[in-house]
């Protein structure tokens, strides 16, 4: 019964996921700056939704929890913690990113560093975003093999296309407000499952009655060299991270784009606090399931199934958002970094914005064989 309601509910949200990408497109896709940075119009509350979706993905759901699921919640939050610090950086940037009003990260390095460092900052760029696409392509098809029985395999193939679906026809409109609906429930379905976990192990003195005794400790067990190799990665991340500086270019102006931040910072935050809550009260439930499927067990089995519903729905429109902000990302690096700027041929807005679409659809399939 849990089971069949779990796939309705994800079935129905993601058929309303592909609604909204069609609405958007018909409706507010009428050139490239609409379809990669929205027009530079997008308000607040959008804005600061699609920053948390974009970055809270599979890295999130899945590896995020895994490491606390291993290691407990303490290493956890130092592991996770990379994120919100990072975005205290980007306070002080995101105003400045918007008055640019450029497409890519490598055209604004561009300006201090020369066309050099723009192009060998586009490869890398290119090269990174299909392969982290690629990944939530598995991401998505993990969340669908344990919540419906669909083969991995299978489910690859599903989230691949419908992210390089909603990528191609509303581009970062789709993504933006899906990505708001998206966070407005996985924050709910994550505060509403939360009484159902503590109770389930006994709040948190039972909870930490039950845990491991590695997993009490500050480190988990690690080294302080490898604590801080897992601290770097989330750290450099989000301050490199080309889809943040093309969400704070779409913002309807540069005030918007610097109080995103401060949201985004909250939102965050949030997010890691729920999700080492529920990791670690899944260590106590669940103590032989496999580390990456933590917070998808207790959507699955441990809280009511309708909001089981919403955390599982969440988790899957959290992966296929954040592929398509890096499918969108790594197109604008071979459409404006690369053919732009180095083509003789000048295409018109019309011809630029089917081409954008093709190499989203191009790049899609590469990160699916890849």
């Amino acid at each position: 019964m849990g089971n069949t309601i779990h796939i309705v509910v994800i079935v129905i949200y993601l058929a309303l996921m592909i609604l909204l990408g069609i609405y958007f497109s018909k409706r507010e896709v009428k050139t490239t700056e609409d379809f990669m940075v929205a027009g530079r119009r997008l308000p607040l509350i959008v804005l600061i939704s699609t920053l948390l979706a974009t970055w809270v993905g599979s890295g999130t759901v899945v590896g995020g929890a895994s490491f606390i699921y291993q290691y407990g919640p303490f290493a956890g939050i130092f592991n996770l913690i990379g994120g919100p610090i990072g975005v205290i950086v980007l306070y002080f940037i995101a105003d400045k990113a918007r008055l640019l009003k450029k497409y890519t990260v490598p055209e604004m390095l561009e300006i201090r560093y020369g066309s050099s460092t723009r192009l060998v900052a586009s490869i890398f760029i290119l090269l990174a975003y299909v392969g982290i696409t690629a990944y939530q392509f598995t991401g998505g098809a993990y969340v669908l093999n344990i919540t419906t029985g669909l083969p991995v395999e299978i489910g690859t193939i599903v989230i691949g296309v419908l992210v390089i679906f909603l990528a191609t026809t509303g581009g970062l409109f789709s993504v933006a407000y899906t990505d708001f609906i998206s966070s407005l429930l996985i924050v709910f379905g994550f505060f509403l499952g939360l009484p159902f976990v503590l109770s389930a192990v006994g709040g948190f003195s039972g909870m930490s009655a039950e845990l491991p005794a590695h997993t009490l400790t500050m480190t988990g067990g690690l080294t302080v060299p490898q604590l801080i190799g897992y601290f770097l990665p989330l750290f450099l991340l989000i301050l490199g991270d080309q889809n943040m500086y093309q969400r704070f270019s779409a913002a309807k102006n540069a005030n918007t784009a610097k109080k995103s931040a401060v949201g985004f910072f909250l939102g965050n935050l949030l997010v890691v606090s729920l999700t080492i809550i529920l990791a670690t009260a899944a260590i106590v439930l669940y103590p032989t399931i496999n580390p990456d499927t933590a917070i998808l067990q207790i959507g699955a089995s441990g809280v009511p199934i309708p909001v089981g519903g919403i955390i599982l729905s969440a988790a899957v429109a959290f992966i296929i958002t954040t592929g398509n902000s890096y499918l969108l990302s790594a197109s604008s690096n071979l459409v404006y970094d690369l053919y732009a700027r180095y083509s003789e041929k000048k295409l018109s807005d019309v011809k630029l914005l089917k081409f954008n679409r093709f190499v989203v659809v191009i790049l899609g399939v590469l990160a699916y064989v890849s």
